[in-house]
């Protein structure tokens, strides 16, 4: 007799009154009728009553198992009496008994989560120091006993074995009322044969009452009392047998899990072996295509080797034509040289003659005089550059303007600021009112407009540039003395081109500034009918105070824009 049953024994600790103290502390409601299904993967690998270590990891230091609705609370009652009666009065163990939620109460209406027992073991009687070893964790409403701690070996060894013998003595004992012993699934057969045992111990009940009536029956009773003792006897053999075969069952499935598992291990492996053979084989295949390049590069390569040495003497025989040309070459060389000579006495003759012509357009081109006005683009423009005497007045309106004697040609250059803050309709209709009031001022003066400068800075700027020069030409095609200045070659395809254009977006840069000016002198060239002026390696002649610039700000109305 084990130490536990010696302490059961000597503090008269009885199996079969227990039960009502158990339902007492843990009523009947705490565990379902039908026990709910565990959520961990592993924990639905437990097995019924027994302990198998290797579901765990060694470093979780943790066991568990099931059991059914019918044994819940013989398990509570096993362990009460185990660790919080027997153990909890050594020196040496300190026992907590605790639920959650921790406020649970018999009475209370609350859901019983978990009851849990933590177990400590005070090594050194002078330390005031426990150790715990274990914590033993049972889930009523899944019927799940887990048990982790450094020492739950201790249990596996030591503690299971007397627990389970303490649960199924009080089963055995019929100490707790069940339908089932043995069963983690309520199995229904169990439950048939229960029901037979209680008829046949209900007609025992009948059946004696009816003896006792009458006192002539004595021999019969006792009798049938031997028939129902030994159909009694006969029933709880067959429970025992249908226990036996559920726990076989139990432990079948728990086997068959373990088997997947590892046919899944193995089948898991195989496929990756398959995946390694088909990369090395990959692997084998892309080295051989590469072998297979090398080599006929190698192949190339030779028959490269053996062209260059054909081609090698080609080049010796070509060389040897090639000197023999040299030498025709220098005998004509010297030839062109002596041609030349000539040419170059012949040119000077016809430099001197082009210079007197020069000299005479510039007197005539004296008594041109042009006006430029517009934006800042036109007042960085070089004057010197447009060789006609341009006036460089400061005024904000034609009516301001005071020019004696009348310009030949007046330039406009005003869209490209403008067109940002008016549609294209009003940017035509504007400049057209300036167009007039410059005509009745000066009915001789010819115009040119010199179109809106394309924009970078946005798209939609750049397309209302091509807009208005659109409507511009379509609008005065109709005036004769109007002539159109056409900006497009400072742009490629509709798009600025960057050298021309300052990082602001709208402002021309020296480049773009010069390119202008060009546009504007071939303009006013063409309007005066004057000829094109001829480019000279000698520095144009300065006309001092007869060359101005001028700008106008950016006004609407009768305001150079």
């Amino acid at each position: 007799m084990s130490s536990f049953e010696e302490f059961l024994s000597q503090n008269n600790v009885k199996w079969l009154n227990n039960e009502e103290e158990t339902y007492e502390n843990y009523p009947k409601s705490c565990v379902p009728s039908v026990l709910n299904s565990c959520s961990g993967r592993k924990a639905k690998k437990c097995m019924f009553e027994q302990l198998d270590a290797s579901i765990y990891e060694s470093s979780a230091r943790m066991v568990a198992f099931k059991t059914s609705t019918q044994r819940v609370h013989p398990w509570i009652r096993a362990m009460w009496l185990f660790y919080y009666e027997y153990l909890g009065i050594q020196n040496s163990y300190d026992v907590k008994w605790s639920t959650e939620p921790a406020s649970w109460r018999p009475t209370s209406k609350l859901q019983l989560k978990k009851i849990m027992t933590e177990v400590s073991k005070n090594e050194d009687s002078s330390s005031n120091e426990n150790l715990t070893q274990f914590m033993i964790t049972i889930y009523p409403t899944t019927g799940l006993i887990e048990v982790q701690g450094n020492a739950y070996q201790s249990f596996v060894v030591n503690d299971f074995p007397v627990l389970l013998k303490c649960v199924n003595k009080m089963i055995n004992d019929q100490q707790f009322s069940s339908k089932d012993t043995n069963d983690p699934n309520n199995n229904v057969n169990i439950d048939q044969e229960e029901t037979v045992l209680k008829t046949v111990q209900n007609k025992i009940v009948k059946n004696s009452d009816k003896i006792k009536s009458s006192d002539t029956t004595n021999v019969k009773e006792s009798q049938l009392l031997k028939t129902l003792e030994q159909s009694t006897q006969v029933n709880d053999s067959t429970l025992n047998t249908l226990i036996q075969s559920t726990d076989s069952i139990s432990i079948l499935e728990d086997n068959c899990v373990k088997a997947i598992d590892k046919i899944e291990t193995v089948l898991i492996k195989n496929v990756n072996e398959k995946l390694s053979v088909k990369t090395h084989t990959t692997a084998l295949e892309d080295q051989t295509i590469m072998l297979k390049q090398c080599l006929t590069e190698i192949q190339n390569k030779q028959v490269n080797v053996t062209l260059d040495k054909k081609g090698q003497t080609s080049l010796e025989t070509e060389n040897g034509k090639l000197k023999s040309r040299i030498d025709a070459s220098q005998l004509k060389i010297e030839t062109l040289n002596n041609s030349i000579h000539h040419l170059r006495s012949d040119y000077e003759l016809k430099l001197e003659m082009s210079k007197s012509e020069i000299t005479h357009l510039r007197q005539d081109n004296q008594n041109l005089r042009g006006k430029l006005s517009g934006t800042q683009n036109d007042c960085q423009a070089e004057i010197d550059h447009l060789r006609y005497i341009i006036k460089k007045d400061t005024a904000k309106t034609i009516q301001e303007l005071k020019l004696s004697p009348a310009p030949n040609v007046i330039v406009l250059h005003s869209l490209t600021n403008s067109l940002k803050d008016n549609s294209a309709d009003n940017c035509v209709t504007k400049l057209d009112d300036i167009v007039q009031t410059t005509n009745k001022k000066w009915p001789s003066c010819k115009v040119v407009i010199s179109l809106a400068t394309v924009r970078k800075d946005k798209d939609t700027y750049n397309n209302q540039v091509h807009l208005v020069n659109a409507l511009v030409r379509n609008h005065f095609i109709k005036y004769n003395f109007v002539s159109l200045c056409d900006n497009d070659n400072l742009a490629t395809r509709g798009k600025p081109i960057d050298r021309f254009i300052k990082d602001d977006g709208f402002h021309l840069t020296d480049q773009g500034v010069a390119r202008l000016a060009s546009n504007i002198k071939r303009s006013c060239e063409e309007i005066l009918n004057c000829q094109p002026s001829t480019k000279s390696s000698k520095k144009p002649y300065n006309y001092n105070n007869q060359r101005y610039g001028y700008y106008y700000g950016d006004y609407w109305g009768d305001r150079w824009g």
